[in-house]
């Protein structure tokens, strides 16, 4: 077993399947991976030939490990290239991971492109939670417009970390697009810096490299290429901040860009490592200099079986122009909360992801902590909730890395209503009291009903007994003006673990009225889909369109659950519904659709390659209708990209 120690740096480390480390942390309390197994595949590409370079190609790739983290197994997760290729790192009981690259990935692709390739099966970078990567503020790099990284601007959406350019060649760096001329300055301080390659010494690109030696004995590196004319004199140390370049004009291709590159020299070995973690603390310095508002959660260790543990939300902050922060809590089993700082008891053992969200008003953030859970099954009731319709209670995969930059578009646990004064009542929606632990639950008492904004259009009623339990939730929109109105429904039963908890209901009542006809696309605000289970390709030179601005895709990867939603806002009457013509589905594509109408819900298998219409319907005027695309069964990609509702006269 390898052990190290937190450092002010990151420490990067190799491990091969059987092989672990121990990790003391600052507290002094070590967390142990161990590595079980990795996999790399291919979601998606356009290629003819596998592994050759095209310059229409483009390629998604996954690739994942299994760890054994403090006793438990944990997956991780990432995805190339996508947004998702700028992630959020896992932090497991207060040790952040950055999952860097597995070896498998290089049966896919070749490296061509620099640098990259671990030497052993997968790679990571580890630092106690409480750090950043770099012991000292970082400057940054380019200059940004806006505080993340849209894959879009990566050379042609492809030339993130690890590539794959062109749909075939490893990128061992990081590409950003920016108009010839930009400055370039230097992230940290560094000791030496000088032009490694260089036109005037008969080089096709000015090369830039930068060296650092911390004190506590490791060593970073950096590169930034394409450059024009250096500003500094070079072998001579410069101070973060300093602009020594501009960029963006050498040798660069079909787009104006710069190439950042970033390894870490310690335990005699050079460690290639994605320059997006230096990115992510720029990032992130920004959003606390902005004062966006932030979501965070305290260190946790690891919990055990029917012992309560106890969250804190320290160090979240609302934005300057916010209100008082709302905090919402998942669990990972079921279960929510909503206070500043709850306490939660886990029944089985296992590793939970743990989110906090945080909604001022104006804004909204996330933030997960993976909490390692040891011990037998408690015997005990415990209470969790589900709604099998509402998507906001779907259940967070414990591989799920959120997206850089995104914050959600739902709060979690969610029940959402839409009518209007003059209309149908919207259709009651179930929500259902499960047992978490063993035995029975106890009869739950009344429902209490705090209101957020307006009052007195909300019934809730309760039905079954033990853990068959019901809640019939109704909203009543008489008399009500447009606009949105929340209450916070709580739930108790008692002698239960974890036995009160509330949901949120959103009740929007629209100005404008309903439609006889309309398109629903993926950034129509009637789309939704489960998080981070969708990705967008944004490849400069594919000829894939899709409707509007482009499609999500989603590949087999074993989660269940994974559904987008199309709902529109129709008149009542008959539509014809089908799949948008410019969606470009494979040929071989089966979608399992479910459409609720009416009559109830119909299930169908749609080949789009034959037919793209669903079928007809009649849509009542009261919020329920949508069509949804299932996954589990679908057998290949599926692509959530537009459904047409035409009324059927």
């Amino acid at each position: 077993m390898l052990r190290l120690t937190a450092k002010p740096t990151l420490t990067p480390v190799e491990l091969d399947p059987g092989e672990s480390v121990a990790f003391t942390l600052d507290n002094g309390r070590a967390v142990t991976l161990e590595l079980l197994d990795t996999h790399a595949e291919v979601l998606l590409t356009s290629l003819k030939d596998t592994m050759v370079e095209d310059r229409k190609g483009g390629t998604v790739l996954r690739f994942t490990c299994t760890l054994r983290v403090d006793g438990q197994p944990l997956e991780l997760e990432r995805f190339l290239c996508v947004q998702q290729s700028f992630y959020e790192p896992a932090v497991v009981n207060g040790l952040r991971i950055w999952f860097d690259a597995v070896d498998k990935i290089f049966h896919h692709i070749i490296e061509s492109h620099g640098p990259c390739r671990p030497r052993k099966a997968a790679r990571f970078a580890l630092q106690d939670a409480a750090r950043p990567p770099c012991p000292e503020p970082l400057a940054m790099w380019c200059p940004r417009e806006t505080p993340y990284i849209d894959i879009r601007e990566c050379y042609n959406g492809d030339d993130c970390w690890l590539g794959p350019y062109l749909g075939a060649s490893a990128h061992g760096g990081l590409d950003i697009n920016h108009p010839r001329g930009t400055t370039v300055k230097v992230p940290f301080s560094v000791d030496e810096q000088w032009l490694y390659n260089s036109v005037k010494g008969g080089h096709v690109n000015n090369r830039w490299r930068g060296i650092r030696q911390w004190p506590d004995g490791s060593t970073w590196v950096v590169h930034v290429c394409h450059l024009i004319e250096m500003l500094v004199p070079e072998h001579t140390p410069q101070k973060a901040g300093t602009v020594f370049a501009t960029t963006a004009g050498t040798w660069v291709g079909t787009h104006d860009h710069t190439h950042f590159y970033f390894a870490v020299d310690e335990r005699s070995r050079r460690f290639q490592l994605d320059p997006w973690v230096l990115f992510w603390q720029m990032f992130e310095q920004h959003r606390d200099a902005d004062g966006a508002v932030r979501a965070a959660i305290a260190p946790q260790a690891p919990a055990k079986t029917g012992e309560a543990v106890r969250f804190d939300a320290a160090g979240s902050r609302p934005s300057p122009r916010g209100g008082k922060l709302e905090y919402h809590w998942t669990f990972g089993d079921g279960a929510v909360a909503r206070e500043a700082s709850p306490a939660h008891v886990f029944t089985r053992p296992g590793v939970y992801p743990v989110t906090l969200t945080v909604d001022d008003g104006l804004e909204r953030a996330t933030f997960t902590q993976h909490v390692t859970v040891n011990g037998d099954p408690a015997a005990a009731p415990a209470l969790a909730l589900d709604a099998p319709d509402a998507l906001s209670f779907a259940p967070r995969p414990q591989r799920q890395s959120d997206v850089y930059g995104e914050a959600p578009k739902v709060l979690p646990h969610t029940l959402g209503f839409r009518a209007r004064a003059k209309g149908p009542a919207p259709a009651a929606q179930t929500l259902r009291l499960t047992n978490a632990g063993g035995g029975a639950l106890a009869a739950a008492a009344d429902p209490k009903i705090e209101y957020l904004g307006g009052g007195g259009w909300l019934r809730v009623e309760l039905s079954g007994s033990g853990n068959a339990q019901e809640a019939c939730v109704q909203a009543d929109v008489c008399g009500l003006a447009p606009g949105t109105y929340r209450a916070r429904v709580a739930f108790a039963v008692p002698g239960a673990l974890n036995g009160e908890q509330a949901v949120l209901v959103e009740l929007t009542v629209p100005t404008e009225p309903p439609l006889r006809g309309q398109i629903v696309d993926n950034t129509h605000p009637g789309f939704a889909c489960v998080p981070n289970s969708w990705f967008a390709p944004r490849f400069f030179a594919w000829s894939l369109p899709g409707y509007g601005p482009g499609y999500l895709v989603h590949a087999p990867n074993g989660q269940t659950g994974a559904r987008a939603r199309f709902s529109p806002d129709l008149a009542a009457g008959r539509y014809e519904v089908a799949l948008s013509h410019k969606t470009p589905f494979p040929k071989d594509a089966r979608l399992p659709v479910r459409v609720v109408h009416r009559g109830g819900e119909s299930r169908s298998v749609v080949e789009p390659a034959h037919n793209r219409t669903i079928g007809t319907f009649f849509f009542e005027e009261d919020g329920a209708a949508f069509v949804e695309l299932q996954t589990e069964s679908a057998g290949g990609p599926v692509f959530a990209d537009a459904v047409v509702f035409r009324r059927a006269e």
